[in-house]
Formats: structure tokens, sequence, C-alpha cells
């Protein structure tokens, strides 16, 4: 006869875990123990996003969904990361974003050599309020594309932001930067 099914959605809230990786070590005992000198090895252990630091590709990419995608700033980031009783201080996720962004550097290169490449480009700017100046008024430009129009096939699009202080600095900027 069948039966009656009912779905629920649950919410399971977000979790940190540790990743710890054991770098192993080892020596030559008989070098050791005869006086001559051995040679010691250690596991090469897999490269760091941020070498010196616990920032796992995940965790930048989390705090930039948040600051860019919902509009979090690091303060408050701060204070939600504190109550996962992780000391992640606005400073701290402020270097990772200018370290991670230093290394995108090559990226956003390859980005606007294809944004200039086409013959149409969309600009836009919305206002930008600075946390750090009071009445002071900056704007946010967002550049893309509508994919490459010479080519329908293509469903990319690019698109690429940067800040200014005038409304009028972007359209200058979009030939020159």
């Amino acid at each position: 006869m069948g039966g009656e099914v009912r779905e629920e959605l649950e919410f399971i809230p977000a979790h940190v875990q540790v990743t710890r990786y054991i770098h192993e070590k080892y020596g030559c005992r008989y070098c050791e123990q005869h006086g001559t000198e051995g040679s010691v090895k250690v596991a090469t252990p897999p490269p760091a996003l941020i070498p010196k630091s616990y920032a796992t590709p995940s965790l930048v990419a989390q705090i930039i969904i948040n600051k860019f995608q919902f509009a979090l700033p690091l303060y408050r980031q701060e204070t939600l990361f504190a109550g996962l009783d992780i000391p992640l201080s606005r400073q701290t996720q402020s270097q990772w974003l200018l370290k991670v962004a230093e290394r995108l550097k090559p990226l956003r290169v390859l980005m606007h050599r294809a944004l200039l490449a086409q013959p149409v480009i969309f600009a836009d700017k919305t206002p930008l309020n600075v946390l750090s100046q009071e009445n002071s008024q900056s704007y946010i430009w967002l550049y893309g594309t509508g994919g490459d129009v010479r080519n329908v096939e293509d469903k990319h699009r690019t698109w690429l932001s940067t800040t200014t202080r005038t409304r009028a600095a972007g359209v200058a900027r979009a030939n020159s930067w």
C-alpha cells in the first residue's frame, strides 16, 4: 500500500577542525653510534597557503566569501571566530587577505587582459563606506564582460573590481589599469 514521506531540512552549523601534519624525521643510528656524520632526513610537508600560519584554503575562502559576498567586516568575523573558540584577529585576517591577493596577482593580470580584449566592457560603480574614514565616500567599480562576443560558444565571464575615491575615476581607469 506504500507510505507517506516527509522531508525536513536540517541545519548543521559550520565546524572547524585542526589538521595536523606530522613530518617524520629519520637518521642513521649506525652513524650516531660510530661517531660519523650521518644524514638526517625529514619528510617534505605539503605546501602551506601562507607559510608559518594556520591558514588553509578553506578558511581563507570562508573569510573572503563572508567579507565580499555577505558584506561581513573582519571585526565581525573576529567575533564569529571567537564564538568558535578560535582566536583569529581582524589584523591577522587582513594580513592573510593581502598575502593571498599578492599570490593571485598573476591570475588577475590574465583576467584583465581577457577583459580588455573584449569589444564591449560593462562597468558599474557602487558607493562604498570606509569605516576608518568618516565622511569619506569611496566607490567600488565592477568591470565585466558578457563572454567573448566573437565566440558564441564561449560562456565564460570575466569580472574585476577596483576601488576609487571619485565617481569618474572608474571610467578613466578602465583603459589604463
